[in-house]
């Protein structure tokens, strides 16, 4: 074993020039990338507050 650490730096790479339909279809990704995850949060608020109203969390019953 050598003595050290194991991580090593990694230099950026440099940037590559984009045309206008490169940046065209990476900004097209994004928003669709962006859609579906708000799609997910939304599913999941929905799916956590239907599991409330089914299992009756908040309701107290009264004695």
């Amino acid at each position: 074993a050598k003595g050290g650490s194991e991580y090593r730096r990694v230099e950026p790479e440099e940037e590559e020039e984009l045309d206008g339909a490169e940046w065209a279809r990476r900004a097209e990704a994004g928003s669709r990338r962006r859609k579906t995850a708000e799609r997910y949060v939304f599913t999941c608020a929905l799916f956590a507050s239907l599991n409330a109203i089914l299992l009756g969390y908040g309701t107290q019953i009264q004695p």
